[in-house]
Order: C-alpha cells, then sequence, then structure tokens
C-alpha cells in the first residue's frame, strides 16, 4: 500500500479514487441491505460550501477521528452512544445532522482533489485522474499486478467522477487549503 501511495503526485487523487468508491459502493450496499440502511448511505451530492461550514468540519475532525477509532474497535457491535455522540458534534460545530457535516466532508475532499498543493490552482478532478491514468501506464517502476490494480481503480474513478457544480467552492476551499492539507495527512 505505501508503494501505491508514492505513485501518485497530488493527495487530491486519492480523494477523488476514494470518493469514486464511495460513490460506487453506495448503490451496491443499498442493494444487498434490500434497502433496509438506505439512511446509512449516503450518496455524494454536491453542495455550494460557506467557509463557516469548512472550518467547522475542520474544527470538528479531531473529535471526530477519536470516535472513529473507538469504532473500529467495536467491531460488528455498533454503540448507538457513538452514533449519538457523532450528532452531537456535528450540531456543536453549525450543522444540523452528522449526514450534513460529512456531506461537507465529501465536498471537501472532491475540491482537494483538483487542487495543486504546490501553487493552489485548481484543475477538474476527472482531469486529475485523467493524467495519472497516464503517468500510472507509463511508470516502468510499478509492478505488473500493483500497476494493473492501480489503473482499474482509476479508470473506475474516471466513470464515476462527476464534473464540478459550484466552482465558489474551490475558493472556500483554498482560503483553508493549509489546515485542510494538514489535517488528511
Amino acid at each position: 500500500m505505501q508503494r501505491m501511495m508514492t505513485g501518485f503526485k497530488n493527495l487530491g487523487v486519492l480523494f477523488a479514487i476514494l470518493l469514486a468508491v464511495v460513490i460506487a459502493a453506495a448503490p451496491l450496499a443499498t442493494a444487498q441491505t434490500g434497502g433496509s440502511d438506505q439512511a446509512d448511505i449516503e450518496n455524494f451530492e454536491q453542495v455550494p460550501m460557506t467557509d463557516a461550514q469548512v472550518k467547522g468540519y475542520i474544527a470538528a475532525s479531531p473529535r471526530l477521528s477519536e470516535l472513529f477509532d473507538r469504532m473500529d474497535s467495536a467491531g460488528t457491535n455498533p454503540d448507538p452512544k457513538l452514533d449519538a455522540e457523532l450528532e452531537k458534534i456535528a450540531r456543536k460545530h453549525g450543522f444540523n445532522s452528522y449526514d450534513e457535516l460529512e456531506n461537507i466532508g465529501s465536498n471537501i475532499g472532491f475540491v482537494l482533489s483538483g487542487i495543486n498543493e504546490d501553487d493552489g490552482s485548481f484543475r477538474e478532478p476527472l482531469e486529475v485522474l485523467k493524467e495519472e491514468l497516464a503517468a500510472v501506464q507509463q511508470d516502468p517502476s510499478l509492478e505488473s499486478e500493483e500497476k494493473q490494480q492501480l489503473i482499474a481503480s482509476i479508470k473506475e474513478s474516471i466513470e464515476l467522477t462527476p464534473k464540478l457544480k459550484y466552482p465558489g467552492n474551490v475558493d472556500v476551499v483554498r482560503a483553508n487549503l493549509k489546515a485542510l492539507v494538514e489535517l488528511f495527512q
């Protein structure tokens, strides 16, 4: 896994791939559960973001990380108290619900996937993925199996990645870029 990560020139490409996997997994999970967990499965929805929402997400993230660690250690025995705590944290940081906070996080990640950390320029995440696909295809240092897995992941992401709907989100993310990059590293 570490070697795969070093193949990416832009941390944002990883966000786009992860986002596309989440988007693809949502309908599958709904189908597998017969729709009973549909409330828990949120499709990525682009929304216009405010500076306050991005700052609220940043402020909530350290506490959310702690809760996610506790949830992971709980395994298949989810604790309803943790869910209630997620909602409480979301409200404390200006969100109506944890789902809203989570969606803002997805929107932030999506925008970050198109931002060049070196100069702050933005390109559509889809274009970044296409460039990364070409780079992986031409990289002789990757082992064949690893290369094929990366190519398949990137191609799937390309198919699922939408165009940016709200260009103003780029400015909001750029204004908080330093804190967001630190948060996601």
